[in-house]
């Protein structure tokens, strides 16, 4: 967790989101290997290496196993009991976690997303810092995950119900000019692993030099 000379700072939470049931990768994929690492491992090493104040891990589905996978790294577990509401539920979980912390930004990072890094993380926070504001990630298919919202719109974050996402409300303020966006420096960050051929995909997207390329 860096803090950059000169940065405009604003305290900001990394929430990462892992509570899903990965019903279509067939067991638990917040534990599944690449390069050597698990995702939500992989997502926890990059969160720290980025600019957020602190992180904490969503979870759900597969509670206790996931939480076991990042003992020890230093984050804060958030558990989200109702998590088979819908994706919503984990959101509402990561903003009181980061209203309980004082934080002014909090970042949604879902672990499936492998290929992105605490680069882009960086590039999320700055924005937002910088222009104090809600920030998203935008890709040649248009704005989606991760985002970062500011303290404006937590409330609006907590009134979410069911498989409704953030990232309909990081749209919005996009089209309203509420929000920034911020391109991914490389396409292939916008994949995410929902099947077990998903990760073979992504394990071959990875440079020789893996587990460093995203960072």
């Amino acid at each position: 967790m860096r803090r950059g000379e000169g940065e405009k700072r604003g305290r900001a939470l990394a929430a990462l989101l892992a509570a899903g049931r990965s019903s279509r990768f067939g067991r638990p994929k917040q534990l599944a290997r690449i390069s050597g690492l698990t995702l939500v491992e992989r997502a926890v090493r990059s969160a720290l290496a980025s600019s957020a104040d602190e992180v904490c891990v969503v979870v759900g589905a597969f509670a206790d196993e996931v939480a076991e996978a990042v003992e020890g790294l230093g984050v804060v577990v958030v558990r989200n009991t109702l998590w088979e509401q819908g994706q919503a539920s984990s959101v509402a979980a990561a903003v009181k976690a980061a209203e309980e912390r004082h934080c002014e930004y909090v970042a949604l990072v879902p672990v499936d997303m492998a290929l992105v890094g605490n680069r882009h993380i960086d590039a999320l926070f700055a924005t937002a810092r910088q222009n104090t504001c809600s920030v998203v990630s935008v890709s040649e298919c248009g704005a989606m995950a991760p985002c970062v919202f500011d303290a404006e719109n937590f409330a609006a974050l907590s009134m979410l119900e069911g498989d409704r996402g953030a990232v309909k409300i990081a749209r919005a303020l996009l089209r309203l000019g509420k929000a920034k966006g911020v391109p991914f420096a490389d396409g292939r960050m916008a994949f995410d692993i929902d099947t077990p051929g998903d990760l073979e995909r992504a394990v071959e997207m990875l440079d020789a030099k893996g587990n460093q390329l995203w960072l």
